[in-house]
């Protein structure tokens, strides 16, 4: 398998797990399915999986349900929980 192959398995992965369990589940493959139609490069959505990912598990942690989520909540996540870098097939900024 090359190196196209492995990243589109390992983005179904991620897609799958994501879109199944957690409080942002409904969310994530609502908005997936939408930027996947609109033609995002594989490799941007999945840097945005594993940001959307990583914040549902962080809301679960917390105890913090969806509905709190705004702006200050939204900084608090990224300078509590976004401290390693993305996974090595991530796309860069």
């Amino acid at each position: 398998m090359g190196h196209h192959g492995l990243m589109q398995n390992t983005f179904i992965h991620f897609r799958n797990r994501a879109t199944s369990c957690g409080p942002l589940s409904p969310y994530i493959k609502l908005y997936l399915d939408q930027v996947e139609t609109e033609g995002f490069a594989r490799r941007s959505l999945f840097e945005q999986l594993c940001v959307l990912t990583k914040l549902g598990s962080w809301l679960k942690r917390t105890s913090r349900p969806v509905t709190d989520m705004d702006e200050r909540l939204a900084a608090e996540f990224i300078r509590k929980a976004i401290k390693r870098p993305y996974p090595k097939n991530a796309a860069t900024a």
